[in-house]
């Protein structure tokens, strides 16, 4: 099990997730208790990026998963610059 402490984090890099956990050890990445994590991709290569831009697969997304057996929960992945003029949040809670 990975824990990962409450805050916002900005990576400029996404997180690239490559070893298997196996049926009987998934490996879980989650929320420290009740903690709020979020991960923005607003500081990511290509963000913005057209539709039709020529952006390696594993380059895409905040996380870059080519892993079996893995859980993610507690984690709220956003981008700032999607935030509506409202300030509304834009992302995913996972």
């Amino acid at each position: 099990m990975i824990l990962v402490r409450g805050g916002t984090y900005a990576p400029t890099t996404n997180l690239q997730i490559l070893k298997d956990g196996t049926p009987q050890s998934p490996i879980t990445l989650t929320a420290y208790g009740r903690e709020k994590v979020v991960i923005d991709g607003e500081a990511l290569p290509h963000t913005p990026a057209p539709v039709d831009a020529g952006i390696r697969n594993s380059q895409r997304g905040v996380i870059h998963m080519e892993a079996a057996h893995w859980r993610i929960a507690g984690l709220e992945l956003a981008s700032s610059f999607l935030r509506p003029r409202n300030g509304a949040d834009v992302g995913a809670r996972l």
